[in-house]
């Protein structure tokens, strides 16, 4: 009897190999939906990175302007903004936005900003018009111009 192989052993077979595949598919088919929820959570780590760091560092140096900064910060305090700071930063967005957006980000996001007085006064608005999906985070901040003081929002996306 050589040669004959029993009917249990190619049952067998048939079933680990169908097993083997279905686990197989079933990962490979979760795969992108793995990427696209790592890809969202590191947009949103960046974004709240970015507007951190708008909120709680003053910058480098600390009195800098669009001509000599070399990390953009705008806090006096925790949430309370700087007025000049801002201004030197629409300067700057205006003149070098890729200036800007290499000191606050790396070379394949693209950082939006927009900080907003309650009145509906925008006195910021520094970044190009939104080409895919991003994350975005708001924020509530006073604006302090050395006289007076303002309630603001500011819109941080990140794309």
């Amino acid at each position: 009897m050589k040669g004959i192989i029993n009917i249990d052993f190619i049952v067998s077979i048939l079933v680990f190999v169908s097993t083997l595949s279905f686990v197989a598919i079933s990962i490979i088919s979760r795969i992108p939906l793995f990427h696209h929820e790592a890809y969202t959570d590191d947009l949103r780590s960046r974004t709240y990175q970015v507007s951190h760091l708008l909120l709680f560092d003053r910058g480098w140096p600390e009195n800098w302007n669009e001509a000599n900064v070399e990390r953009i910060g705008l806090s006096i305090e925790p949430y309370i903004l700087n007025r000049s700071k801002i201004d030197s930063l629409e300067i700057l967005c205006s003149n070098s936005y890729e200036k800007v957006n290499s000191l606050l980000a790396d070379i394949n996001t693209v950082v939006t900003i927009n900080i907003t007085l309650s009145d509906g006064n925008q006195i910021l608005s520094c970044g190009p018009r939104l080409t895919r999906t991003g994350f975005e985070v708001r924020r509530n901040i006073v604006v302090d111009d050395g006289v007076d003081k303002d309630v603001a929002k500011m819109v941080v996306i990140v794309q």
